[in-house]
């Protein structure tokens, strides 16, 4: 009973790994369950919601998943749509309609992303390495629209393969290398 305890728990922690991905994407938030529900535990009342071209999308997160989202705002009152989940996973799939065979179509404009970008561009002082960062958005939002099963064919597990067998094409669609991560690792003192 406790390894799909645990299984469920690591099942959570990556899909919200995947939504703190998407909601530096696109524009998002976050907002706490109403207490009124009490269907809903206590630890599971934070929700990010995120603002896709189809429509709201939203997830409920556990408590202890909320410092992967301290980049959100966070925001007072009721702001769900009334979306349900097959409609939340419709809207997600929907994000292909705004990608081109040759790469992603940029979101549509909207004052929030004019803002964003333009400070993106005024922090960059070289217009290369914008467009590097834009190509690096680009590349990372297609690795995560392929992990959510929404671009490209996702490899069936098979039964020799370890529980986190997508992991090496998801680095390779990303564009993330070994030496960076073990780069990274050592810079956080989890190295040799």
């Amino acid at each position: 009973m406790e390894r799909l305890v645990l299984e469920k728990d690591g099942a959570y922690r990556e899909r919200d790994r995947l939504v703190a991905a998407l909601s530096k994407l696109l524009p998002s938030f976050l907002a706490r369950h109403p207490d009124s529900d009490t269907e809903w535990d206590a630890d599971w009342r934070w929700i990010v919601f995120v603002d896709a071209p189809a429509g709201q999308l939203s997830w409920h997160i556990h408590d202890s998943e909320l410092p992967m989202f301290d980049h959100l705002e966070r925001l007072e009152g009721e702001h769900w749509d009334g979306h349900t989940t097959p409609q939340k996973y419709e809207r997600l799939a929907a994000l292909d309609n705004f990608m081109d065979p040759d790469g992603i179509e940029p979101l549509p404009e909207t004052p929030e992303r004019a803002a964003r970008t333009d400070a993106v561009r005024r922090a960059v002082v070289n217009p290369e390495e914008f467009s590097e960062l834009e190509q690096d958005r680009d590349r990372l939002r297609g690795a995560i629209l392929w992990a959510c099963g929404m671009r490209g064919k996702f490899p069936i597990r098979q039964e020799w393969q370890g529980a986190y067998y997508w992991r090496k094409e998801l680095r390779e669609r990303a564009g993330i290398s070994y030496e960076e991560i073990d780069s990274q690792a050592l810079a956080r003192g989890e190295g040799e």
